[in-house]
């Protein structure tokens, strides 16, 4: 059970000024027309994922080769598609090709019935969290260009005050706290984002966040 590799990502979530997103398709009504016209005839806005624009791109100027891949998506993505999004928007998700943290599975007990550990160590390695800080360098850098302006309203998440590694470190441990508290299993979204500036609260937090889902499996 050794050598665990997951790619976590990290959501870049912008505000739009227009209309053209997925929200109105997250409303009840919305979501019933749109799945009567992909089970009658296999088309709409349902027939599809979304997630048809994207790319690889180098962290930095000083990486060989690309090591980050962006998917780009037209909403909120909020606690895996739980909660809904309360207006318009869309997101960049950067995650890394190749991250060095490795984790492991193992078995608690005899029993095959039993749920395994497992233990993932998200941020283990000072590199994986180095090129998550650039990869939302890079993404901010795309969401600024002339050509989007016209539909990039604020930034959402991490949030236009989360510059720096030193920057709200208490508001932001105690956010994370709270998602182990609730299960948040996979933090692949804004939070991650904003993990990315705290390298040493973050092993810290990833570690509670991994004991605590274990206690609960």
């Amino acid at each position: 059970g050794k050598n665990l590799q997951d790619h976590i990502e990290t959501y870049i979530q912008q505000e739009c000024k227009t209309s053209n997103t997925l929200y109105s398709a997250t409303k009840l009504l919305n979501k019933i027309s749109l799945g009567i016209q992909w089970f009658l005839f296999k088309s709409g806005i349902g027939a599809t994922s979304h997630l048809e624009a994207g790319g690889f791109i180098k962290s930095s100027e000083s990486e060989p080769d690309v090591n980050i891949q962006f998917h780009f998506f037209p909403s909120f993505v909020i606690n895996h598609g739980l909660v809904n999004p309360s207006f318009h928007g869309f997101q960049l998700r950067a995650s890394l090709n190749r991250p060095k943290s490795r984790g492991e599975v193992k078995l608690k007990s005899s029993n095959p019935y039993e749920y395994p550990k497992i233990q993932f160590n998200y941020f283990e390695k000072q590199d994986d969290l180095n090129k998550t800080r650039e990869s939302i360098h890079v993404a901010r850098k795309i969401l600024s260009q002339n050509s989007l302006k016209p539909y990039t309203g604020k930034e959402i998440n991490p949030g236009p005050d989360i510059t720096s590694d030193e920057e709200n470190i208490s508001e932001l441990a105690f956010e994370l706290t709270k998602l182990a508290s609730n299960n948040e299993e996979r933090l692949s979204m804004a939070n991650s984002a904003k993990l990315a500036y705290l390298p040493d609260a973050a092993k810290v937090i990833f570690k509670k966040i991994d004991e605590s889902l274990q206690e609960d499996t």
